[in-house]
């Protein structure tokens, strides 16, 4: 099966689903979310893929904050579970391509991958408050934010 090509997607989202069976309070880092990159009909790792948010969103702004900085010129957005990984390759100052896992390559712009990790965040940090849990949590998330807002030149870090 060979590699299947895309050249300016106009949507590229992240895709993040609470597990509804949870108490209120306190939300672990841990705690299992449906998680996945979606694009087209196409849906990577899967459509029912479950992960860590806190953790690997943490690890992608990261990433992809030291990619807009220009302090890498490629970037792996790892999951937790599995061994997935979406390897963000800069081509231009503005454009990047993403490869998952070498069976779909997507040429999309920084911004647009960016927003959707600042959107994924945002509906992190909505459930959090919502289930009144840990400030601290809500707080890293936020601080993701404003680095992927801003473009600062500080360095996020995020446990």
């Amino acid at each position: 099966m060979g590699i299947a090509h895309r050249t300016w997607l106009k949507m590229i989202e992240i895709v993040l689903c609470e597990n509804q069976n949870l108490p209120n309070g306190d939300l672990p880092a841990n705690t299992n979310f449906l998680i996945h990159w979606k694009f087209d009909q196409v849906s990577f790792p899967s459509e029912t893929w479950y992960d860590a948010p806190m953790i690997i969103l943490s690890w992608w702004t990261r990433e992809l904050h030291e990619l807009r900085l220009g302090e890498a010129s490629e970037a792996s957005l790892l999951f937790m579970e599995g061994s997935y990984e979406v390897k963000l390759v800069r081509f231009s100052k503005t454009q990047i391509s993403l490869y998952f896992e070498n069976k779909y390559i997507l040429n999309v712009s920084l911004e647009e991958v960016s927003q959707s990790l600042i959107i994924a965040l945002n509906k992190m940090v909505s459930i959090l408050t919502r289930r009144m849990s840990n400030a601290i949590e809500v707080s890293n998330l936020l601080i993701c934010i404003k680095f992927l807002q801003d473009n600062s030149d500080l360095n996020p870090n995020i446990t």
